[in-house]
């Protein structure tokens, strides 16, 4: 049986591929630091079915501090989601965090597998990498501009990446992730907050005028693009996983409407410093490669993340 190793493995993307590669009859070991970004108490809830499996095997570490070396030693597959996330918190005395979890955390893990035979190192990246396009596509040839901290200690960590594959074969795959949703989203992101106020019967609170568009990946197709990787024969690849589909803030919120059967009244503020006005994922290589083919749409995706929050 083999035995893959996944960081930030008690997050929202995380456990939901440990879930799955248990599933698929591989066996586990999830290391997680419980940083305090958002509750402890959720990442703890999303353990729950990993730790009725006896092939899931739980450390709390943190990659930066810890030797963790000695449980790699027979693991053939890692995928690596621990990671600061945000992009508008990295600036001043925040980016510390997203040095040491994103672009250090990175560094020390392909350090300690460079001379294991590990079968494929999966890192999930970000579509905030490429920052602020003029054409709404994009495609994984653009050159990145991010023009947030945390893509841009993204990009770093890609470089990382690139660097481990060129000079000690360690056969890296690149995620770059289109804005994921559904059940265990983070709750400091768009569509959770949104169903928590509806559910509050609070205000809609969104960031800029609404017109903004969004490229939003259903978690289901991004656990499905790491099995696909795990699968395939690429290595040194880097591959946009999103819908290849995009929608405004302001008809994403009457998706929401229609799901939640109520009406809720939305407060425009001043867009935040570090994000993008269009993101929209040219999936045409993925889908080449990987086969890579999204199964959600909008609506029904956000369906499965309203029942699961009406359920906490």
């Amino acid at each position: 049986m083999s035995l893959c190793f996944v960081t930030g493995v008690a997050g929202f993307i995380g456990s939901s591929v440990a879930e799955r590669l248990l599933s698929e009859g591989f066996s586990v070991i999830g290391i997680d630091s419980f940083t305090n970004y958002y509750s402890i108490a959720q990442k703890k809830s999303n353990l729950n079915q990993l730790q009725k499996n006896k092939e899931f095997s739980f450390y709390e570490l943190d990659l930066v501090k810890s030797d963790f070396a000695k449980l790699l030693t027979k693991v053939e597959y890692v995928f690596h989601f621990a990671a600061q996330p945000g992009v508008r918190d990295g600036f001043g005395e925040n980016f510390i965090h997203y040095l040491n979890s994103n672009i250090l955390a990175t560094q020390k893990l392909l350090e300690a597998v460079k001379n294991l035979p590990v079968k494929k190192f999966v890192f999930a990246s970000s579509s905030s990498i490429y920052g602020q396009y003029s054409s709404k596509e994009v495609s994984e040839d653009a050159v990145p501009q991010p023009i947030s901290l945390y893509g841009s200690s993204k990009h770093m960590a890609e470089n990382i990446c690139r660097i481990y594959f060129a000079n000690y074969h360690v056969p890296t795959i690149i995620f770059r992730l289109f804005t994921v949703y559904g059940p265990r989203q983070r709750p400091d992101m768009s569509f959770n907050k949104f169903f928590s106020s509806i559910l509050n019967n609070k205000k809609v609170v969104v960031f800029g005028n609404g017109n903004q568009t969004r490229d939003f990946t259903y978690i289901n197709d991004v656990v499905d693009a790491n099995i696909l990787a795990l699968k395939s024969n690429a290595v040194g690849e880097v591959f946009n996983i999103g819908s290849g589909s995009s929608i405004t803030l302001k008809d994403s919120l009457k998706i929401l409407q229609n799901i939640s059967g109520q009406n809720f009244n939305i407060e425009y503020i001043p867009k935040e410093l570090g994000e993008g006005e269009h993101t929209l994922a040219n999936i045409s290589k993925a889908k080449t490669i990987l086969n890579y083919s999204p199964k959600w749409n909008l609506h029904d995706g956000l369906t499965e993340e309203f029942h699961w929050l009406k359920t906490r």
